[in-house]
């Protein structure tokens, strides 16, 4: 911590976990280098946000290699690529069962996500600010946690269609600062249990739900 004169920082692969504030303000690391491999990144446990150092460098190296696909089939940590905004696509196998809070936290290259079936458990501020995202889909019918999706302004589509059960909305904070223009679109058979539903029925996000049938988009 405090080292203002850090430029670079190299993460060994055999590195688990890193303490709370390891890098606080070390605001001038402009380079993160693993050498490692992705899914064993994804799975350190970084005690708080300034314990991970691209907080400050924005992108991460593996092997010297820019990170910009992240591709995982394995669960995300919390902190995992927090403020990481260098990562343009996210690509989650079926093998993915927990993403941690703040995983992707103000990742704002992302420009599409697809949370696939298996994912089991959502932490708080997963995808929060990813404001380079425009469309949604998630299949998985794990509870959406608090700010979730806040401050993702640019999502127009939120893709619910393939859920049989609607999932537990934890609070409307989640969609917090929604598009104006965005629906969030569900299953025709479910519309009215969804629109009924806690946290889903507050005003604001009521009036963005609508039945797949319907949508025009």
């Amino acid at each position: 911590a405090n080292c203002t004169n850090l430029t670079t920082v190299e993460i060994g692969a055999s590195v688990t976990s890193i303490g709370r504030a390891a890098f606080n303000s070390c605001s001038k690391v402009n380079k993160v280098n693993y050498t490692g491999n992705i899914g064993s990144w994804a799975n350190i446990t970084f005690e708080n946000d300034s314990a991970n150092p691209i907080i400050y460098s924005k992108a991460l190296y593996i092997n010297n290699q820019l990170v910009t696909q992240v591709s995982l089939a394995a669960s995300i940590g919390a902190y995992a690529f927090y403020n990481c905004t260098g990562i343009t696509d996210v690509y989650l196998a079926s093998g993915v069962e927990t993403i941690g809070n703040y995983a992707f936290y103000q990742c704002s290259g992302i420009t599409f996500l697809n949370i696939n079936e298996g994912v089991k458990t959502i932490g708080n501020y997963a995808f929060y600010k990813c404001t380079g995202l425009t469309s949604v889909t998630v299949k998985s019918s794990a509870a959406i946690p608090a700010y979730n999706f806040a401050n993702c302004t640019n999502v127009t589509k939120y893709d619910f269609t393939s859920l049989t059960t609607v999932p537990t909305l934890s609070s409307s904070t989640a969609f917090n600062s929604i598009n104006s223009n965005c629906k969030i679109v569900v299953p025709d058979s479910l519309y009215d249990t969804w629109i009924a539903a806690t946290n889903w029925s507050s005003s604001t996000l009521k009036s963005k739900i609508v039945k797949a049938s319907q949508y025009t988009g």
